[in-house]
């Protein structure tokens, strides 16, 4: 059951201003709902007595302006080399290249009949846009935008934190030069197809919406299991390789828009195989695996970041308890390291016994080293489940978990404390026989419903697919 402050504020988010909706003939509402979800969030979250917590490690507004003012584009001479190679090829262009897609990149370059062009989105150049960017006209659409924007806000009784309508606006501005450059970069590129690894935020659903106004096909590749109920449940691609049925199912049930969709697993799992069973061999090395719980990232208004810090006392509690045991933290890329370390300052006697993991752990590489794995609703319950290690799903958010592990069957699960320490208990008094006649039915059934066939065909599902839509 999806959470009911969550479901209101999205209500307000579909709700429309009375300004003109569309910029450059670009849908700059639907471009803009990603901005709104986590500030909404925080609008809610401001009147609860622990969101003095929460504000202390909210990022201040910065209104920095970058040094370059010349926008990323196509030079005459890169538009005649990607005539040039292109010349009786079809153009699969990825406006934003990705480490994501580097596996389907590489099979599409090998492929005869395709160029693939890559894009020169500059992210630095529009994290730092601003109004200097815009002509009047464009200035005084954004303001407008912006405006309206707020009233509906005011008028479902939601006033934002003054740093957040100053980051709304910055916002606001980027996303308007975000379309100046993508409207003139397509129409540099003139794409057959347009390639992507996510479709539902900027910078990626402006490339999409741009496309699919200019009636160019855009397929986008499933890149991970969703975090979050309302934003991500809708689909803007013309085309979308989804993992597996889950996902299918899902867009079919909660998205307006209904793409093409093709069943092809996750390119990025070819090189694994589905460990058979679940191993137990030992108690000594526990990893958490957690979601982003930044104020920034939290996009549900019923997600608190404070939930990260109620799952590391609860598990320091139980390392405390064995003596043997070494927990390892790997945050999200994109969460806020400080929530942690200033824990972990203020308490002495965890040194050596909790450590944070840097960004450039690779998480597999973690899950096959540690003994039992902690997962948030997150891809990594998927990936613990592919490599057969003892997994307990956390969710203390209060609502229902976006990746559904059907609380207990695929693996063990845990909303609060009582819960997480019954989970550890069972995990360490169940022999692997018993788990695995427990857990690894449903456990196999999870992946095949998330991921499809891991069979290491994946890419080339994908591939197919790409070359159907561009015609060869």
């Amino acid at each position: 059951m999806k959470n009911k402050t969550s479901e209101i504020a999205y209500r307000v988010l579909r709700e429309k201003p009375s300004c003109n909706l569309f910029f450059k003939e670009i849908d700059f509402f639907e471009c803009s709902r990603f901005l709104f979800f986590d500030i909404i969030g925080r609008a809610y979250r401001q009147n609860e007595p622990n969101f003095e917590f929460e504000k202390k490690y909210i990022k201040p507004f910065s209104s920095s302006v970058i040094k370059k003012t010349k926008a990323p584009t196509y030079t005459w001479l890169d538009q005649f080399k990607i005539k040039l190679k292109s010349k009786q090829k079809k153009k699969i262009w990825i406006p934003v290249p990705t480490h994501r897609l580097s596996a389907v990149e590489k099979q599409l370059k090998k492929e005869t009949g395709i160029h693939v062009v890559e894009g020169v989105f500059d992210w630095d150049y529009f994290a730092h846009a601003n109004q200097k960017m815009l002509l009047q006209e464009e200035k005084m659409y954004v303001d407008t935008f912006l405006q309206e924007s707020i009233q509906v806000l005011e008028s479902n009784n939601l006033t934002l934190l003054l740093d957040d309508k100053k980051r709304l606006e910055k916002d606001l501005v980027g996303l308007a030069v975000i379309i100046k450059s993508a409207l003139r970069e397509i129409n540099q590129v003139k794409p057959n197809v347009v390639l992507t690894h996510t479709d539902n935020h900027p910078p990626y659903i402006v490339y999409t919406l741009i496309a699919r106004h200019k009636n160019i096909p855009v397929f986008m590749v499933q890149h991970g299991l969703d975090c979050e109920h309302f934003v991500l449940d809708e689909a803007y691609a013309t085309h979308v390789a989804i993992w597996g049925e889950a996902r299918y199912r899902r867009y079919k049930s909660d998205s307006t828009f209904q793409p093409q969709m093709m069943v092809c697993g996750n390119p990025e799992y070819d090189k694994l195989k589905i460990e058979e069973k679940i191993k137990l061999k030992g108690n000594k090395k526990w990893l958490w695996l957690m979601r982003p719980h930044a104020s920034e990232k939290c996009y549900s208004p019923a997600r608190k970041p404070y939930e990260a810090l109620a799952i590391l006392s609860d598990l320091v509690s139980l390392v405390q308890k064995h003596e043997e045991v070494e927990l390892l933290i790997k945050p999200h890329p994109f969460t806020n390291r400080k929530l942690y370390t200033d824990y972990l300052d203020s308490h002495e006697n965890l040194k050596g016994k909790v450590k944070l993991c840097t960004n450039k752990e690779k998480v597999n590489h973690l899950i096959l080293e540690s003994d039992l794995v902690f997962s948030e609703d997150s891809t990594t319950l998927l990936d613990t489940c592919i490599l057969g290690k003892p997994l307990v799903h956390l969710n203390y958010s209060g609502e229902s978990s976006t990746v559904n592990t059907n609380e207990g069957k695929v693996c063990w699960y845990a909303n609060n404390s009582q819960s997480l320490e019954s989970a550890v208990n069972q995990f360490l008094t169940e022999d692997e026989e018993c788990v695995n006649a427990r857990f690894d039915l449903a456990r196999k059934s999870f992946i095949y419903e998330n991921a499809f066939e891991i069979d290491g065909k994946s890419t080339e599902r994908v591939v197919l697919e790409i070359k159907k839509i561009a015609g060869i």
